[in-house]
């Protein structure tokens, strides 16, 4: 009953927070970071106390502790940076964002544990039981990609991890499903990255691994440019297969794009999916390289594979830097022209390009 007493305290309160930026009428702004991993620590806490109160209630004590501690740090936090925004010139010390990545943190990772408890209880097998991870590669706020290895072959993978606490997030769970369903539909095979397992409960995919992308590798072939060619021929072939499938990529760059070896460079496979759409459906677009008429889109849209043509256009410039071929130019002319009705409309147009032969 106390511990029921104590929840519902914490609850009202956190109804009471306030992290929205307050306005300044000097004109002074604190630094953005602060704010988006305020939110981010906000947002963690929030899902995890509403979506799972009864259990929290029934959680053994230091578990309970433990929230309650990082409740108290992120009111302090909290007000204190209202204070330091609100009152700038009063107060010489600016908010520590290290304290704020450290709370973010927190949160998220009582959450895991949680998340992973709850797993065991329904018989669920863990994809660390099958994986030993052995480094991590990369990271971003929802996702991590580490390098494993396979417990029972000692195969080497990489796994994709969508970072959830809970099922909740929907940002998350939208990148999880969309990648996990993308490379159920797409089936080209040879150009795609191999899925080897999915853990739908815990949001996990295992793909082949794979060294080197084709950002890394520019830099050491950059004046080969035949090897080059034969590698942007196969790409084209890679987004052929794909749109013929009515998918376009959304987000191709050449950091998506895995060389499968150093010693046959040109052999390469499209990675990351999460981004992919079914061509002239409504989504949010969030490609790197976008055509300059979708550049300040920030609502769904309708798209099709004018999306990739466009991104191709912009790794071609990157590769060909040192491509004295006279038909790079008016290529590219073509390609990012900025009336969309001049460019290329489809790959096929663009391998007949006297560029490739």
């Amino acid at each position: 009953m106390e511990t029921n007493n104590k929840v519902n305290e914490i609850m009202k309160s956190l109804s009471k927070i306030n992290i929205s930026q307050p306005k300044i009428n000097d004109g002074m702004k604190i630094n953005d970071y602060t704010f988006t991993y305020m939110n981010l620590a906000f947002n963690h806490y929030t899902y995890f106390i509403n979506k799972n109160l009864e259990e929290l209630m029934s959680e053994p004590k230091p578990q309970y502790e433990e929230i309650k501690i990082l409740y108290y740090k992120f009111i302090g936090l909290n007000d204190f940076i209202q204070a330091y925004v609100q009152f700038n010139s009063f107060i010489p010390i600016k908010p520590r964002l290290d304290d704020i990545f450290d709370l973010e943190f927190s949160f998220r990772m009582i959450g895991e544990r949680y998340k992973k408890s709850k797993i065991q209880k329904d018989g669920i097998k863990l994809w660390t039981e099958e994986f030993e991870d052995i480094e991590n590669i990369y990271e971003t706020e929802i996702i991590q990609i580490n390098k494993v290895e396979e417990i029972s072959t000692q195969n080497i993978y990489t796994a994709k991890i969508f970072i959830n606490y809970d099922d909740s997030f929907e940002e998350t769970n939208d990148y999880f499903t969309k990648e996990s369903n993308m490379m159920k539909i797409i089936g080209c095979n040879k150009y795609i990255i191999k899925l080897h397992k999915t853990y739908e409960k815990q949001q996990v995919l295992i793909f082949e691994y794979l060294e080197s992308n084709l950002t890394d590798l520019f830099f050491k072939i950059k004046n080969k440019i035949s090897i080059l060619k034969k590698i942007l021929i196969n790409v084209l072939l890679a987004l052929k297969c794909i749109h013929d499938n009515n998918i376009v990529h959304g987000d191709l760059k050449t950091s998506n794009i895995m060389v499968k070896s150093i010693i046959k460079p040109t052999e390469i496979v499209l990675i990351d999916f999460g981004n992919s759409f079914v061509e002239n459906t409504k989504t949010l677009l969030l490609s790197t390289y976008p055509p300059p008429e979708f550049e300040d889109d920030e609502e769904e849209n309708i798209y099709d594979r004018s999306i990739d043509i466009y991104a191709f256009g912009v790794i071609v410039k990157q590769l060909l830097e040192y491509d004295t071929d006279p038909n790079k130019e008016k290529f590219l002319q073509k390609i990012l022209n900025k009336d969309p009705k001049k460019r290329f409309k489809t790959i096929d147009e663009i391998m007949k390009d006297p560029l490739f032969h």
